[in-house]
């Protein structure tokens, strides 16, 4: 039997306690909005105020006025700075006018431009200056502009000329800004008070006025007492004036020194200075002959003794080191005051160098003077026989009319110069040597016969005849033999025969 079931389902229905939905909805709102605004916010700083406050530093800058600080706040710029208000107001105006690259080309940059600017604090005075033993005397610190510098400096070099400082060293920044008042004639009165100090220091910091002085001791009283003196502005500090030690002193010498130069230019200077400043004179005026004369180089052999030397003896080394260096060749030497000189001149110095010697002494006195014109006479003899040779008839000492010419040359070479002059003859090797120097010693009183008919002195000619012992080129060939027969000039030094 079929029976037929039919099925019941059951449903069971519960009530679940609810939870509002703003807590949490907001939480989901704030994870997408928190990004979103510092995502917006680093945009802003990133590519909006940091090109701006960069834009219109750079504007500021080119202007001078780096001092001016920036920020930006969106497109919002304020200014602000201690200096003075106009460039403050110009400062603004060129913030205002800034113009940058946009996606729509070039817009003005700031929305809004503000400021904050007030008058810059005067820099308290800062001088310090300071001499030495040696006569060195140096300024440092802050002045306000350039006049004031000036006026420093020219009380500092006119204590060159009056007082013992021998240097001054500038080492003065100048600030282009406002001053403590007083600040330029504070540093006025150390400098002015400590030129008459023999070495020390005096400062002006702050406006104060301090001293520490040594000085002779009848310089004491009278030095203490300028300090001391009341300030219009500013005040005294410490005070310390000091008598100098009396060192024994020791007599000045007169200095040793000697001028060489020798033939290929070579300018040797060698003795003894008093200090390092006479020393670089004396070097200034070998290094100019470098230039102007025919020095080729200078050896530098003095020596420094920092010992007190005679008043002049730089004056009297120096123009004994003028004179020597117009000479071919020679030497000038100064001795216990004494200048003396041994000079090789050329021709168009001599009169002039002769001259010079005489100019009168302002200290020292002139020795020995010997002005030859043996090398200058010798090398014009030379340079007439260059190209020209004087010649004989073959085998005799019987001269050619063709060497009348040269002969006139020679006779003219002769008379601008001094002294005794030889007349060499000489031969090739052709032939005995008994003939050879009879025929070379013929050829050369034929040579003096013929300069004396010209108007030259017998007894300033002197013939010898060289045969072929002094050959001037090598070999048996004609061109040879043709060189090594010949005359030749040459003028005596002293001592030569």
């Amino acid at each position: 039997m079929y029976t037929r079931r039919r099925s019941v389902r059951y449903f069971l229905r519960t009530d679940v306690p609810s939870i509002a939905f703003s807590p949490f909805g907001l939480i989901g709102l704030l994870l997408i909005l928190v990004p979103l605004l510092y995502g917006v916010f680093y945009f802003a700083k990133q590519t909006i105020e940091a090109p701006l406050q960069l834009l219109i530093n750079k504007e500021l800058a080119a202007q001078g006025l780096e001092w001016v600080n920036v920020e930006a706040d969106g497109q919002n710029v304020h200014l602000s700075g201690i200096g003075p208000v106009k460039e403050g107001e110009r400062a603004l105006q060129i913030a205002q006018q800034a113009h940058g690259d946009t996606w729509y080309g070039l817009l003005q940059a700031p929305i809004s431009v503000t400021g904050d600017f007030g008058p810059q604090a005067p820099l308290p005075s800062q001088f310090m200056v300071s001499v030495t033993a040696e006569g060195v005397l140096t300024l440092t610190g802050l002045v306000r502009d350039q006049a004031a510098k000036a006026s420093l400096l020219e009380i500092a070099k006119q204590s060159v000329t009056t007082t013992a400082i021998i240097r001054v060293v500038d080492q003065l920044r100048v600030t282009n800004a406002a001053m403590m008042p007083g600040s330029l004639s504070l540093a006025k009165r150390a400098l002015t008070t400590l030129i008459t100090c023999d070495e020390g220091h005096a400062s002006a910091n702050d406006g104060v006025f301090a001293l520490s002085c040594y000085a002779a001791q009848d310089k004491v009283k009278r030095i203490t007492t300028a300090a001391n003196a009341s300030l219009a502005q500013g005040r005294l500090g410490q005070i310390t004036v000091k008598a100098k030690a009396v060192t024994a002193i020791e007599p000045p010498v007169w200095a040793d020194f000697r001028a060489t130069i020798a033939n290929d230019g070579t300018l040797t200077l060698k003795g003894f200075v008093s200090d390092q400043a006479e020393k670089a004179l004396l070097l200034k005026t070998a290094g100019y002959s470098l230039q102007t004369g025919h020095t080729t180089r200078v050896i530098d052999a003095i020596e420094v003794t920092n010992k007190p030397m005679v008043q002049g003896s730089l004056n009297l080394a120096n123009r004994a080191l003028k004179t020597v260096i117009r000479c071919d060749e020679g030497y000038s030497d100064v001795t216990q005051g004494v200048l003396s000189l041994v000079c090789q001149a050329p021709h168009d110095e001599a009169h002039n160098i002769t001259a010079s010697t005489k100019v009168p002494f302002t200290e020292g006195r002139l020795g020995q003077v010997t002005i030859s014109l043996v090398n200058a006479c010798n090398k014009a003899f030379a340079n007439a026989l260059q190209a020209k040779a004087i010649t004989f008839a073959s085998g005799s000492a019987q001269l050619n009319p063709s060497s009348n010419v040269l002969l006139d040359d020679i006779t003219a070479v002769a008379k601008r110069c001094p002294g005794i002059i030889r007349v060499e003859g000489h031969t090739d090797d052709t032939g005995s040597f008994e003939s050879n120097m009879t025929l070379s010693g013929s050829r050369a009183k034929a040579v003096v016969v013929a300069l004396v008919k010209r108007g030259i002195e017998n007894k300033r000619l002197v013939a010898k005849g060289y045969g072929s012992t002094a050959p001037r080129a090598n070999g048996s060939t004609q061109q040879a033999r043709a060189l090594n027969r010949r005359i030749e000039f040459r003028v005596l030094g002293t001592g030569e025969k």
